[in-house]
């Protein structure tokens, strides 16, 4: 995913900042109505690779 500098999320678990270099990380949102674009991407939450890992085994169902 591509965000503007200013607007780049951080990992819920740790806060590091997303790089655009570093797969692995997971992103969690939706889509909301917007009445100017329509459809629109919201993003929720993230979560870098490590914190990914460990959010998995310890919120298993949980949808952190």
């Amino acid at each position: 995913m591509l965000f503007h500098h200013a607007c780049l999320p951080r990992c819920r678990f740790c806060e590091r900042p997303y790089t655009v270099d570093v797969a692995g990380w997971d992103f969690r949102g939706g889509v909301v109505w917007s009445d100017e674009w329509g459809y629109i991407p919201r993003l929720e939450s993230a979560a870098c690779p490590e914190c990914t890992d460990d959010a998995e085994r310890r919120d298993y169902g949980a949808g952190w």
